[in-house]
C-alpha cells in the first residue's frame, strides 16, 4: 500500500486550522500515515493549535514545523 501524507501549509490559520483538520474525511484519514502542519510564520497561534491537535491523540501523527524561530 502506498504511503499518503497530507501537508497543511498554514498561516495565521488560528480561528481555522482546528476545522480544517477535523474536516479530513475517515475514509481518507484511514490511509494517511502522516499529517504536516507547517506554520509559515504566522503571528497569530496557528503553531499552537497545531499542537494542540497533535496531542489530542489523533489516530494518526502529526507533525507541526515552522518557519519561524520559536522562543520558549
Amino acid at each position: 500500500m502506498a504511503r499518503i501524507m497530507i501537508l497543511v501549509v498554514a498561516y495565521n490559520a488560528e480561528a481555522t486550522l482546528a476545522s480544517v483538520l477535523a474536516r479530513i474525511p475517515a475514509a481518507v484519514l484511514a490511509k494517511v500515515e502522516e499529517i504536516v502542519v507547517f506554520d509559515d510564520a504566522s503571528q497569530d497561534r496557528t503553531y499552537q493549535v497545531g499542537e494542540r491537535y497533535r496531542e489530542g491523540g489523533t489516530r494518526r501523527a502529526i507533525s507541526c514545523a515552522s518557519s519561524a524561530t520559536r522562543s520558549t
